[in-house]
């Protein structure tokens, strides 16, 4: 038995927002009850068997309809009975040294002095672990206080936002954040095909306006960045391929910058022909 399975579990809660993950929902539940005593599952929509997989770990598992990530996650805390919540996605695993360390910050006190903690995450990419190209140590802040948090929604993303005002600001609208050593794995299942499909709808629905000069330097600066500075040729050909990627979206947000401006000049044009017929 590892130390981390000799400490009882923690009066934390665990939530976890599922769909179509059963090829890693078991592993990650199975690191889950070792650290919390309640793990809630709302998943919104699975046609595989995730749902069999969740039951067999928590009894706290729900159906509900997607109404974002932000807003199910807000409504997931609303439902934890514990102070202090943990989220996770269920394509991340806990390692047994995180476990260990979150179970020693609790046991020692260290709570009572901090509203929030993070740790790093390591990226995989099929069975290979992204180093480099600023993919690691890949810092998330998922470790807070029911009391101080929310749940903001964006655009493509959504993080926690904690506040505390007598806490010490670590970084702007944030209180003293407690850092772990241990990390946990992210291992979704996916394949670089997938992964270049989430750049392109990404770059395609966040684009800002920009000259043909600018997509140009920034195209050659990611790469540039990812590939050379933050060293992402030591990941090899995925190292590469990552980085152009990511000097791909600029020229993907460029492109997609063009076709609304050709858009609305046609629209303009549509607009003025519809007036003068009319005055004809």
């Amino acid at each position: 038995m590892s130390s981390s399975e000799s400490l009882p579990a923690l009066d934390l809660s665990i939530i976890i927002l599922t769909c179509d993950n059963s090829r890693t929902i078991g592993k990650c539940l199975k690191q889950a009850q070792k650290l919390a005593k309640e793990v809630i599952v709302i998943d919104y929509g699975s046609e595989d068997l995730t749902l069999g997989i969740a039951e067999k770990y928590t009894s706290d598992v729900y159906r509900m309809p997607w109404t974002g990530a932000f807003r199910m996650k807000n409504q997931a805390v609303s439902m934890c009975k514990n102070s202090w919540i943990l989220h996770i996605c269920p394509d991340e695993i806990l390692s047994n040294s995180l476990i260990k360390e979150i179970k020693k910050f609790f046991k020692e006190g260290k709570s009572s002095l901090f509203s929030a903690t993070r740790f790093s995450r390591k990226f995989y990419l099929g069975e290979q672990h992204i180093r480099w190209g600023g993919f690691y140590p890949d810092y998330q802040l998922r470790l807070f206080k029911k009391d101080n948090y929310r749940f903001k929604g964006y655009a493509l993303d959504e993080s926690a936002e904690i506040w505390d005002e007598s806490s010490e600001l670590y970084v702007t609208n944030s209180p003293k954040v407690h850092t772990f050593k241990s990390s946990f794995d992210y291992v979704p299942y996916i394949d670089f095909e997938a992964m270049e499909n989430f750049y392109h709808v990404s770059a395609k629905s966040s684009y800002t306006k920009m000259s043909h000069l600018r997509a140009s330097l920034e195209s050659s600066f990611r790469f540039l960045m990812k590939y050379i500075i933050q060293l992402g040729l030591l990941d090899g050909n995925l190292g590469y391929k990552i980085a152009k990627l990511e000097s791909d979206s600029v020229w993907l947000q460029y492109e997609s910058y063009l076709e609304d401006v050709a858009a609305e000049e046609e629209s303009n044009k549509t607009s003025i022909r519809s007036k003068k017929v009319k005055v004809a």
